[in-house]
């Protein structure tokens, strides 16, 4: 902890403590690095152990701790998983043949050597055994599960031995075989070989953290003022030699194309300020503009990057390239932006046609998003050519159904306006509705037919869908916006996990929100199949490898 405060930035650092006993005890949850953390520890260094120590419950405690904090993000994560010895964890297991082996039997036996004697059963020996290996596979398996779901490339995981040269430390090694950044180390009982290996591991950590600290984003500190309102003359104007294009994202040509303004359009106009803020993008009121700069068309929302790094261009000469290739240039980040939305939209299409149903309040569609390219000579565009995306502002109450790392809204069901079951409180309009599923082509009904489908289950079976249809390369997700019965859903800023993309690094086809095969799996570890799902005939994925 002590070399970490050199050079840290508040908050970029936390630390978790568990024990390791017959249950495991969580000492403190991701406190900061600092001195305080410091004198923390240095009283705990006279405490001793007073229990076995079990590694499932361990794990599971490090796996809960992990999901709850840091499934939606792409920290890195540095475990230590310090032990004198096996784990205990087979003591009070049961054999196969329903005896607890490893506990000392009843009558008080005891050998010619003065120890007291286990508990026999029918397998004698070779049941001692096969507990110790179950544990020892059950404890390779949750680590192997908590790559799968925080992302392998992204987990360091060290095992340190420190106990007995005598004892069985191959459950440790094997442990740190699981994973790619991993190791483990045997260091007997000496206070400076634990020194050594605690040193080396900090030297380890330094490097996480430098190599983190230069994939970070630089967070831009212009136009964070909350915006009070749609007044216009709290507005950028881009019009004229100021307003350069509007163009959309083509999906067959795989390249932007030029959207004609309507006649009475001469240019648009966004907020000074912002009005809200997601994880990468400022959102901004936006209007197009008619040649006496007055509102002209619906209201739009703009939304443009919150980091500096997307506010460059790609120069070649003098001139500004436009070049998808440069995955950091600002033309790249929104070309990705508008990309998703459109496959997203392709998805929404394709889920349709697929219930082929005439009910409007199943149907999901995604926003239009057009890519305006204006003139701004201010100081926070570097060349003064500046990019952001505009869309139809959306009416109604705001829902975010899921998100990229695995999370699910649950609400209570409500019945559809006119199911015998409709709940009149006034507090059902806090709540989404629930939908009938009719029984197709037949006044007769059974179980499956009379399954109600819920609001909350059309979103959640859309993500399974695209995961499905795709052959388990793809999952849509993030999945966000409003509900009505008369227009069904409509959504905005999806994430599209791509199974080939490596999430914590740059290769990633769909950007940051793109968490690959890690957020494909987030997304199953918490969902659960509903009436939609079962409607469309999905299957729970076996396997997701």
């Amino acid at each position: 902890v002590q070399p970490q405060l050199k050079g840290a930035i508040p908050g970029d650092v936390h630390v978790s403590l568990i024990t390791m006993e017959d249950k495991a005890k969580v000492v403190m949850e991701k406190v900061a690095v600092d001195m305080q953390l410091a004198k923390f520890l240095e009283k705990r260094k006279g405490q001793r152990a007073r229990s076995h120590g079990n590694y499932l419950p361990a794990l599971d405690a490090l796996t809960e701790l992990f999901v709850r904090h840091d499934s939606f993000n792409e920290k890195q994560l540095f475990v230590i998983f310090l032990s004198d010895g096996a784990p205990s964890d087979h003591n009070n297991l049961t054999c196969p043949h329903g005896v607890q082996v490893w506990q000392p039997d009843p009558h008080q036996l005891v050998s010619a050597g003065g120890k007291k004697q286990l508990r026999q059963c029918g397998g004698k020996a070779a049941c001692r055994q096969i507990l110790k290996a179950n544990v020892q596979l059950d404890c390779l398996k949750r680590l192997d599960n908590l790559g799968d779901l925080l992302g392998r490339d992204r987990l360091h995981f060290h095992t340190v031995a420190f106990g007995s040269p005598d004892e069985n430390y191959d459950t440790l090694r094997l442990m740190a075989k699981q994973l790619p950044r991993a190791s483990f180390q045997k260091l007997g009982l000496s206070a400076g070989s634990l020194r050594t290996a605690l040193t080396s591991l900090t030297s380890s950590l330094t490097s996480m953290r430098t190599e983190a600290a230069s994939k970070m984003l630089t967070l831009r500190k212009e136009k964070q003022q909350v915006a009070s309102g749609r007044d216009i003359a709290q507005y950028d104007v881009y019009t004229g030699p100021k307003f350069y294009s509007k163009r959309r994202w083509d999906l067959q040509l795989k390249k932007f194309i030029e959207v004609s303004l309507g006649e009475a359009v001469a240019g648009v106009a966004t907020g000074d300020y912002t009005f809200a803020e997601g994880g990468e993008r400022y959102v901004y009121y936006c209007t197009e503009l008619s040649g006496s700069d007055k509102p002209v068309g619906t209201k739009l929302i703009a939304k443009e990057s919150k980091f500096e790094e997307h506010l460059r261009h790609t120069v070649m000469y003098g001139v500004v390239l436009e070049d998808l290739k440069n995955q950091d240039s600002a033309f790249s980040y929104y070309a990705r932006f508008c990309r998703v939305l459109a496959e997203a939209q392709s998805f929404a299409e394709l889920f349709n046609r697929r219930l082929n149903d005439t009910r409007p309040e199943w149907s999901v569609h995604f926003l239009d998003s057009v890519l305006y390219t204006v003139w701004d000579d201010s100081d926070r565009y570097p060349s003064g050519l500046a990019y952001f995306t505009a869309e139809l502002e959306l009416e109604g109450k705001f829902t975010k159904w899921n998100n990229n790392g695995g999370n699910v809204r649950r609400s209570p069901p409500t019945s559809f306006p006119g199911h015998p079951n409709q709940n009149t409180s006034a507090s059902s309009s806090l709540l989404l509705s629930a939908i009938t599923e009719d029984e197709e082509g037949s006044g007769e009904t059974d179980p499956s037919a009379r399954d109600a489908i819920q609001v909350d289950d059309v979103p959640q079976a859309f993500s399974h869908f695209t995961h499905a249809v795709t052959n388990g390369k793809q999952l849509v997700c993030d999945v966000q916006g409003v509900w009505n019965s008369v227009d069904g859903f409509t959504l905005t800023d999806p994430a599209i996990h791509n199974k080939s993309s490596q999430s914590g690094t740059t290769r990633r086809k769909y950007g940051g929100t793109d968490k690959g095969l890690q957020g494909i799996r987030l997304f199953f570890s918490t969902h659960k199949c509903n009436a939609m799902c079962r409607r469309l005939g999905l299957e729970f994925p076996s396997n997701m490898g």
